[in-house]
């Protein structure tokens, strides 16, 4: 014949559980309120950047600026072809990226931004590269196309391995209809690795 004992809880103990779970029902009740992540809510996001380059997708764009990040094709040698689905780049809320210019649907006030990078590893005894890059504005505000950033470099005076890098920002008023885009000089040197060439903007 068995007989069963009564284990006995040391208050302590019970009354540490008792706070552990209030705590537990505490944070079940206030994280999804406060939009903290959930398990859930992790398992259900969607990788924005994978090795895929899955483009980043906004559930929902009603209050949202328009905004864009776009990288250059690493697979399409010496040119900047400007893609809205490779790694973390993305376009939202009313841009447009078509034939490698990128669209404006609304007026305001827009940080535009752009990095060229170019690299090489020979180079001719007393000559120089030049390289140049810039973001080209086609708009009826203007009778002609507009340069809104420009800069050049040189590279190869004193060492044969170099690398260069030109960085352009600003801020600008656009408009529905005007067209952004990229002229570079130097393209047989650009590098194309991830995070070395991109073009995008943001409203303000």
């Amino acid at each position: 014949m068995f007989l069963s004992r009564m284990i006995r809880v040391p208050k302590r103990l019970l009354l540490r559980g008792h706070l552990i779970g209030a705590l537990l029902t505490f944070l079940c009740i206030i994280c999804p309120a406060s939009g903290i992540p959930t398990q859930r809510d992790v398992q259900q996001t969607p990788k924005a950047n994978d090795q895929k380059g899955n483009q980043i997708k906004f559930k929902d764009t009603t209050n949202r600026k328009p905004a864009a990040h776009l990288e250059a094709n690493p697979f399409i040698k010496n040119s900047l072809n400007w893609r809205s689905d490779l790694d973390n780049s993305f376009i939202c809320c009313g841009l447009l990226l078509n034939n490698n210019t990128l669209h404006i649907t609304k007026n305001g006030l827009y940080f535009v931004y752009t990095q060229a990078t170019f690299s090489g590893n020979t180079c001719l005894e007393g000559d120089s590269i030049f390289l140049s890059h810039s973001v080209v504005l086609d708009s009826k505000q203007f009778a002609e196309k507009t340069s809104l950033l420009s800069a050049q470099k040189t590279a190869c005076k004193t060492s044969v391995l170099w690398s260069r890098s030109i960085f352009l920002g600003g801020t600008f008023a656009l408009e529905n209809g005007d067209i952004l885009y990229t002229v570079t000089q130097g393209q047989n040197h650009l590098a194309l690795y991830p995070g070395e060439a991109y073009f995008g903007l943001y409203a303000l």
